[in-house]
């Protein structure tokens, strides 16, 4: 691999491979994502109380913002990744939530029949029309954000 990338497996099996420049699945699938990077992950944590002094250790306090309106802190690390902190619901265990990748702009309508080709569920993204939220085969939470 060459330094400062990142290898995505989406779609499973080498041929499949995502990553810079590399057309996803088949030459035929007409799918081609670019990605560019983390833009963020979103942790649930245990609590604030207990989270937040840990993160403004690690990475230092200028890099937490301020609550956003669904009350989750955003550190903001190189590159504008982000990592958000949101607290657990009802008292579960704390876990990543999803993780975005920031990508070029792509085929969505392609995408979307390949996501469905490969058996991944496609989770709407009201909130948030122009962002590709799925589960990938191990039900993590993917979403795909086209750079800005």
């Amino acid at each position: 691999a060459l330094p400062n990338t990142v290898g995505i497996e989406i779609f499973g099996g080498d041929r499949n491979q995502i990553g810079d420049n590399v057309v996803s699945g088949n030459e035929h699938s007409g799918v081609q994502l670019s990605p560019l990077g983390v833009d963020h992950m979103m942790l649930n944590v245990s609590s604030f109380d207990k989270a937040l002094p840990y993160y403004r250790a690690v990475y230092g306090p200028a890099t937490e913002g301020k609550r956003d309106a669904n009350g989750r802190v955003w550190i903001t690390l190189a590159k504008n990744t982000r990592l958000g902190l949101q607290p657990v619901k009802n008292g579960a265990a704390p876990t990543i939530e999803h993780f975005a990748i920031k990508v070029r702009p792509y085929d969505r309508p392609a995408l979307m029949k390949r996501l469905a080709d490969v058996g991944a569920r496609v989770v709407p993204s009201a909130d948030e029309p122009d962002v590709v939220r799925f589960l990938d085969n191990n039900g993590l939470m993917v979403e795909l954000r086209v750079a800005q």
